[in-house]
């Protein structure tokens, strides 16, 4: 009896181990540069920050016309660089967001296990980047 019980022991954990490697994870790749091109909700929000950015340096410029301290047009400069930098922090922050939800539910869908961006894999993969672009117009 106690062989038996080794025996099925061993047949079980075989069992599990064949079933454990015999699965493989889906993977997927993304062309994230076409998805900035191709998006049109990435589009527009290249174009709120460009119209934010504008709108930054001509009152900006406008400001200094009025200032003849050296001290306050370098210190002007400087707020001016700095709110630039975080109006675009937030808008990149909006956009990587958004395509990571993007990416997140496509995989969701297809049953996906990895998704890896196309430019560090060298052959492989399901392309899903159509598919994410698709999501993104939702």
């Amino acid at each position: 009896m106690d062989k038996r019980l080794k025996l099925l022991l061993i047949g079980l954990t075989v069992l599990v181990l064949a079933t454990g490697c015999a699965q493989q994870d889906k993977v997927a790749v993304v062309n994230m540069q076409e998805i900035v091109k191709k998006s049109s909700r990435i589009q527009n929000y290249q174009e709120q920050l460009d119209n934010k950015l504008q709108n930054l340096q001509t009152e900006y410029e406008s400001e200094l016309e009025n200032i003849e301290n050296e001290e306050k047009l370098e210190q002007k400069r400087q707020e001016a660089y700095q709110e630039s930098q975080e109006i675009k922090s937030k808008i990149e922050s909006k956009v990587k967001k958004d395509i990571q939800k993007a990416i997140a539910k496509v995989a969701e869908d297809n049953r996906i296990d990895v998704v890896l961006d196309q430019n560090n894999v060298k052959y492989g993969g399901v392309d899903i980047t159509d598919k994410v672009i698709e999501t993104l117009k939702n």
